[in-house]
């Protein structure tokens, strides 16, 4: 089976690429700038679905890609800021918390994304969801250990959570 990447999937790889800038502009201690390609990666990830759609490019591959690229980005990422911050025990345990919550949830969302109540929402808070959030509390309160760390712990119970969340 041969397998081209397509229109839609490069807007996949351009989020990646937009979480890995972040995360380097994080590590120079450029916050606002990694805040901001945290928020290109939302844009990137909610525009590569929507093209697939409109192309007609709509496929498995671009599915799983998707979601490999969503706990790249919206999971290690962010984890890797708040460990580059501290690595204390509390950070690594909200960390691995964060990353298995997110995999759980894109895992859920790929058994469940074909099944017709998909059409009417997400079960779970989506993990890309964090790619707005973590910027808004960079943005407020710099980079802080204790927000980051409360906002994970509640992210992760969000992620695995059973409540309705609307599609866009």
């Amino acid at each position: 089976m041969k397998t081209y990447l397509k229109i839609a999937d490069l807007a996949t790889m351009l989020s990646v690429v937009s979480g890995i800038l972040a995360l380097v502009f994080f590590l120079e201690r450029r916050v606002m700038a990694a805040a901001l390609l945290l928020v290109f990666a939302v844009v990137f990830d909610f525009l590569d679905g929507r093209i697939a759609r409109f192309m007609g490019q709509d496929s498995t591959f671009g599915v799983y890609l998707d979601s490999l690229a969503d706990i790249v980005v919206f999971g290690m990422v962010p984890s890797a800021m708040l460990l580059f911050l501290e690595r204390s025990p509390v950070t690594i345990i909200a960390s691995v918390c964060f990353v298995c919550a997110g995999i759980y949830r894109l895992a859920r969302f790929q058994i469940t994304y074909s099944q017709p109540d998909a059409k009417k929402g997400y079960q779970g808070m989506p993990i890309t969801l964090n790619g707005l959030f973590i910027p808004s509390l960079l943005s407020l309160a710099g980079p802080s250990v204790i927000g980051l760390v409360i906002y994970f712990f509640a992210a992760s119970v969000a992620m695995v959570s059973t409540f309705r969340v609307k599609k866009l």
